[in-house]
């Protein structure tokens, strides 16, 4: 048997020379990309906002400018501090609290993937 010495040496000179294609996720969160991610809000993008405070505009992680708004103020969903382990929440504590986008011609309209944590 040769020595293991000369084995690693063999592999790092082969992985030196040649170059090796990897592929990866380029979405946040390292999950999809702008393509198969239409639209990614996340609570902790919010960190201008204190503990309470109305949400008018929560812009979009995905890389597509798909940002939600709410204009009214008894519709929009509250921003809370530290509540699921240190992390900030949004809350749509209000009577037919909600964000809407208008003109959003790219949402899928079947095949759709919805994540609340």
């Amino acid at each position: 048997m040769k020595n293991p010495l000369y084995f690693f040496l063999k592999c790092i000179f082969l992985c030196a020379f040649f170059k090796f294609n990897a592929y990866s996720q380029t979405g946040p969160g390292g999950v999809g990309n702008s393509n198969s991610n239409v639209l990614w809000l996340k609570a902790e993008d919010l960190s201008s906002l204190i503990d309470g405070d109305d949400i008018n505009l929560w812009a979009d992680a995905s890389g597509n400018g798909n940002d939600v708004s709410q204009p009214t103020a008894v519709y929009t969903p509250v921003y809370k501090t530290g509540i699921l382990n240190g992390f900030p929440a949004v809350r749509f504590e209000k009577t037919n609290g909600r964000l809407r986008k208008t003109g959003f011609s790219s949402f899928p309209t079947s095949t759709i993937t919805a994540i609340y944590v």
